[in-house]
């Protein structure tokens, strides 16, 4: 089993990246593949948290952004926590993490949705927008 980088290292690595000054607060958390254990990239974000200014997704390996991109810092991104997308999944005690596969939920990496389990083992989905999903659909042409 490979040993991950801390979440504080891979942070500070996307904001050397992104040329991102040391007194712009950033939040990063782990992104699975859905089904997987092991995270597959760090999904970061800078600015305040009602106010983002840039957001990465950074490879746990090499620790570069795979892709990122630059906001007006006027809005939130990732837009609610773990407890606010169980609780929109329905899901009193259930369990959320973020996961990203390319679908037709998600195409990018910097929109990865809430994974919520239930105490029974089902699953659901809760993108950005609090919108919740059955399943995630493969990405049909262009998506």
């Amino acid at each position: 089993m490979r040993e991950l980088p801390n979440l504080p290292a891979l942070l500070e690595a996307a904001r050397t990246q992104l040329g991102l000054e040391e007194k712009i607060p950033g939040r990063a958390w782990w992104v699975h593949r859905p089904g997987h254990d092991l995270p597959s990239y760090a999904f970061v974000e800078f600015g305040l948290p009602s106010a983002v200014v840039a957001v990465a997704a950074v490879d746990p390996t090499t620790g570069q952004p795979t892709t990122s991109a630059r906001l007006p810092g006027v809005a939130p991104h990732l837009s609610m926590n773990a407890d606010e997308a169980v609780i929109a999944a329905g899901r009193r005690n259930g369990a959320a993490r973020l996961v990203w596969t390319p679908s037709r939920q998600s195409a990018s990496p910097l929109y990865p949705l809430w994974e919520v389990s239930g105490e029974d083992g089902s699953v659901v989905y809760v993108d950005l927008g609090g919108r919740v999903w059955p399943s995630l659909e493969p990405g049909g042409p262009g998506g």
